[in-house]
Formats: structure tokens, sequence, C-alpha cells
């Protein structure tokens, strides 16, 4: 892969942190967080320990190993849904927004999948929920199932991917099956049914496809471990981003130790992780894997990168399971509300966007849906008004 190909890569994955969606609470004491890698005197970093430390301060949460719901502890275990034994498609969410802001976004994942997806959420207590909200916003979405145990998540971090890996573990622990499985952000809303059929005919989000504005940076891309530093470096560029990737010690020895044919040059596969989609039993033997190599969870708590983007991308790409898909989210902006294509700051996808996706794409939902009290340009309106609309034809 060239160097400019690997540049868009990280360039555009990487936003200013001064803008960091903070969707966490001291699940660990962060007082004696020591990270696993020192990525150098990057300011941003310093600020990401400083709210560390406010939020050891503020929340002093002690996960009870005895409690099915140690966040909810009046609440069952799966809060009395009625549950299959199996389904098609397990959406991943980790989310941390109002309660006003979940009841829409879940609305939408439920009304664009089928009976056979169930969601799973794993929620923040950041804006401290309460018991009754929880179990209403299950009331109201019966094919959700909220993940009762919390952990620390911070953007551009490695405790996202704990989180999903732990909403794997999660379900898997209810002995429910799931045949794929695919992460949802909470910015990235359904436009369209039909995902499920998508993703069955393709496999995994695993076609190789330059990182390009214009085509919602859906495709996946291969980085050979000769061209990362094989020493830590700081900062947010790209040799930054893939040397803390790789020198994740349970990378190297447990996701991506060598190729079983020797012929293939190792490497990391990489990839926006909204939409990215994989097979189920495959995501089921990464965290069994993990769970056996003492120390993954707990250095995974504590990377300074964002590893959801390769964790399970190269794992899957090293049990030799390809797939020829597509990241089903169609990504117009940063999180912030930055335009990709024409750098400017519109704070949200807008309804003409919305329309091509839909029309214009094979893709099955679009990023960034504002998280605002307000919607801005009315989308989050729109894409509800368009499948009423579509219930009636």
């Amino acid at each position: 892969m060239s160097t400019g190909i690997i540049q868009s890569l990280f360039g555009l994955v990487v936003i200013a942190l001064c803008v960091l969606e903070i969707t966490d609470y001291a699940q660990i004491d962060t007082k004696r967080f020591d990270i696993v890698v020192d990525t150098g005197n990057d300011k941003h970093e310093r600020y990401i320990e400083e709210i560390m430390d406010s939020l050891h301060e503020k929340w002093h949460h002690i996960h009870r190993k005895e409690a099915l719901c140690d966040s909810f502890p009046h609440l069952r275990e799966t809060m009395g849904q009625k549950l299959n034994e199996k389904y098609r498609l397990l959406v991943s969410t980790l989310v941390f927004e109002p309660i006003w802001y979940l009841e829409q976004y879940y609305d939408n994942v439920l009304q664009y999948t089928g009976n056979d997806t169930l969601i799973v959420a794993h929620l923040s207590i950041r804006t401290n929920y309460t018991e009754g909200e929880i179990k209403r916003l299950v009331e109201h979405h019966p094919r959700l199932v909220v993940n009762c145990h919390r952990y620390f998540t911070h953007a551009y971090h490695g405790s996202l991917a704990h989180a999903h890996i732990r909403n794997i573990e999660w379900v898997a622990g209810l002995q429910i099956k799931f045949e794929s499985f695919m992460m949802l952000a909470s910015n990235s809303w359904l436009v369209k049914p039909g995902v499920e059929d998508y993703i069955a005919k393709h496999g995994a989000s695993m076609r190789l496809q330059p990182m390009a504005k214009q085509t919602g940076l859906r495709g996946a891309a291969h980085v050979p471990i000769s061209s990362i530093p094989q020493k830590i470096v700081g900062g947010w560029n790209v040799d930054g981003v893939l040397s803390r990737i790789w020198n994740w010690k349970p990378m190297k020895d447990v996701v991506a130790p060598a190729f079983k044919d020797i012929r293939i040059p190792n490497r990391l596969t990489t990839m926006k992780h909204e939409g990215a989609f994989f097979p189920g039993s495959l995501m089921v033997d990464l965290v069994e894997s993990l769970k056996n190599y003492p120390g993954s969870f707990d250095t995974m708590l504590k990377a300074r990168v964002y590893l959801e983007e390769s964790l399970f991308s190269t794992w899957v790409d090293h049990q030799g399971s390809h797939g020829n898909g597509l990241n089903v989210i169609h990504i117009f902006t940063q999180s912030s509300g930055r335009d990709y294509v024409n750098n400017a700051f519109i704070r949200a996808v807008a309804p003409k966007q919305v329309d091509f996706v839909r029309t214009k794409t094979d893709a099955y939902g679009i990023k960034s849906v504002s998280r605002d009290a307000v919607d801005h340009h009315g989308t989050r309106a729109y894409i509800h008004k368009t499948y009423q609309v579509s219930r009636k034809v």
C-alpha cells in the first residue's frame, strides 16, 4: 500500500480531540491508570488524563461480580424480554446521549431491521440514567438488550473496542447465537431496510477500497507490518497511530502473530468501524482468545489508540475469512459535524444526503446525524418521515 493511501486512511479518522465525545465512567481507578504507551507530549493526551482524573473524583463505581445486573440491580438480567436463541445479526452500540435521543435512535435501528436482528447497548452512567428510564427504553424496543456491566470508555481510545468486545461477551453469555456482528455508532442512523441480506450475502466488510471521501469511507485497507514503526511513536499522525496499534501486545501475540501461509507478509487490516460487519462465530472466538491471554482486557482499557478500527478486521483477516462487502454506513461528516468532502462545518448530514444514500448507493445508513436537541437540517425528522412513507407504499 502506498504511503498516500495510508495517510488518507488514518488522516480521515483523526479529528481534533478538543471536541472529544466522552462516554465514560470510572470502572477502574483512574488515579492509577497506567497508560500502556507513552505517546509523547501531546497536549490533547494531557487533556485526556485531566478528564480521567475528574471522572475518578466524580464516580466511584464498583463492579460487583455477584450481581446479574450491577448497573441496575433491581432489573432482571434480560429485563424481561422474550429473546430468541439465535439471530441473523447482532448490532453492537455504545451510547451516552440523553434518554430522549436514545428513544429516537433505537426507534430508527428497530424500524430498519427485521425481527431476526438483536441490538445490544452499552450505556454510560455519565448522564445518570435511572432504572425507570432504562426499563421503559427496553419496553419500547423489545429487540434491545442492555449490557448490564459497564466499563470505562473514551473516544480515540482502546476502551471503545473493549466495550464492543464486552457487548459480544454479554450476549454470548445469555446463550444467544448470532450469525453476523455489526458495530453501529450512535450518530449513525439507518435509512433503508435490507441490511441483514447485504451482510449475509457479503459475509464481512473486508473489501479493499481506498478511503475516498466521495465514497463514504467504506472500504478496508491492508497495512504491511514492515511499514509500521517497531517502536512507539507519539502523536496522532499515521506513524503514531499505527505504531500504537501494533505495539498493543495482544495484537502481536493473539490477533495477528503471523499468517498460517508464511508466503503472506504480515499485516493489519484497517477500516472505519461504523457499519463494519463480520461473522458472529469469529467474534465469539476473538473474545475467548483475548480472555485466554492474560492482561488483554486491562491493556485494552489503557491503550491510547482507537483499536476498534483494526482489532476486529485484522482478526477476521488472519482467520482466513475475507468477505467482499463494504461498511454499511456512508460517512459524510465527522462526529463534530465537519463535512469530509468540503471541510465545511455543517453540524450534521442533511435530507439531500439521506436521499443520496438511499437511492444512489448500496449503503444502508448515514453519518453523522445530529445528537443535539436541535434537529439540524431536520434530518432526524426526515429519516423518520421517509420510514413512515415507505410503510404506506
